[in-house]
């Protein structure tokens, strides 16, 4: 006999809860790519991350940062661009992470070693630049308005007062606005189509100084929250700050506090979080179209019925993404959605012996076409029967 329906829905909720808080570390990897593919893989990430092509500026003082932080030649650890540590809001969202001793500064410039930093990973160079660009326009973003100004050193003065780096800010700096130089000459008149348009300085041009130590609490707060009503050129989006540790225990509380029905529930998210979306990217080295349709509706599936997130299938030729909307803020509605995925992608490689990756984006939105139902039912037929006879 099958139990009531709240006791069914508590225990797929603590297998959800157990999901959310054990995150998947995974052993660290390299990627290597010429610095003309990096760049590449970090113009698709803007467009992921934002809808539209960067223009040379901001790719350039992107790509500058982000090759002082990687070195050269390219080398990305497990897909990670511009050295981004895992937070603990990362971690216990289930998203993947590796673990890596790194050297660091105090404010003052005293050197030491941290061990056991953990660092963000992703499946693919692109949606390592996704997380990055994400990052960099939100709570980085008058780091990434100066970069929209073609003011590298700018840039990376901002960067370092608010904490990205604790490498000495000058050196930073100088070393960002050379290898920024070389983009410029030698790496944007290989890629067609990528357009300069400088935008005006969001406030007065920063001093450079040795240390972030160095700078008063009032330069400090002229640099890095000084408003300009002149447009940037920067997306506006939500900063990416880290969420509070107990905010995915809250939420799930809500979602799981039974007795309540699902109308109850629904006013009560409603009333406290507010709507936001998120985009699932699937990749994998050894997966068909079909594998990632039959993942995707699985997923979608889990998140619809049991979530109350409304996820819709969307594919382009052999690319399959899931767009996602919902209640709760970016950070924790893109958790729990890596979460099932991950639930999903254990249970693809134990049934179909395939690896899929799924990279949940905060904000993000597809602009491939939609999978109608009854083709998903179709798939999962090929899916079945291709299983059997591989069995």
């Amino acid at each position: 006999m099958h139990g009531p329906g709240p006791k069914k829905e508590s225990s797929l909720a603590s297998i959800y809860v157990d999901l959310v808080k054990h995150a998947d570390q995974i052993p660290y990897k390299v990627t290597r790519l010429s610095q003309l593919q990096f760049a590449e893989a970090m113009r698709a990430g803007h467009k992921m991350a934002f809808g539209n092509d960067p223009t040379a500026e901001v790719l350039a003082g992107g790509w500058a940062q982000a090759i002082l932080e990687s070195g050269r030649p390219v080398k990305l650890p497990n897909n990670n661009v511009g050295n981004i540590k895992a937070t603990s809001s990362w971690v216990k969202s289930g998203s993947p992470f590796f673990v890596k001793k790194t050297g660091e500064y105090t404010s003052e410039g005293k050197y030491y070693i941290e061990e056991g930093t953990k660092w963000r990973a992703y499946p693919s160079p692109a949606a390592g630049a996704a997380g990055y660009w994400k990052l960099i326009g939100g709570r980085y973003k008058r780091a990434m308005e100066w970069m929209a100004t073609g003011d590298p050193t700018s840039a990376s003065v901002a960067l370092g007062l608010k904490g990205y780096y604790t490498a000495p800010i000058a050196g930073y700096s100088k070393s960002v606005s050379a290898i920024y130089k070389e983009f410029m000459t030698k790496i944007a008149p290989k890629m067609s189509g990528l357009e300069s348009a400088p935008a005006p300085a969001p406030g007065p041009k920063p001093p450079v100084k040795k240390w972030h130590g160095d700078y008063t609490k009032e330069e400090r707060a002229e640099i890095l929250e000084a408003k300009s009503a002149a447009p940037t050129g920067v997306p506006a989006i939500a900063p990416e700050t880290p969420a509070n540790d107990n905010e995915i225990d809250q939420l799930i509380t809500k979602l799981i506090a039974s007795p309540l029905t699902q109308i109850v529930k629904r006013a009560i998210l409603k009333k406290a979080l507010p709507k936001s979306t998120s985009l699932i990217m699937l990749s994998s080295n050894d997966a068909t179209a079909i594998d990632k349709l039959e993942f995707a509706r699985v997923a979608s599936s889990v998140l619809d019925n049991h979530l109350d997130i409304d996820a819709r299938v969307c594919r382009k030729d052999d690319d399959v993404e899931i767009h996602c909307s919902g209640l709760g803020t970016e950070m924790v509605m893109t958790g729990a959605i890596q979460a099932v995925c991950e639930m999903v992608s254990s249970g693809m490689r134990d049934q179909a012996g395939t690896r899929i990756y799924a990279t949940a984006i905060a904000g993000g939105t597809s602009t491939f076409a939609e999978v109608k139902s009854n083709a998903l039912v179709k798939n999962r037929k090929r899916f079945n029967m291709r299983r059997i006879a591989n069995v």
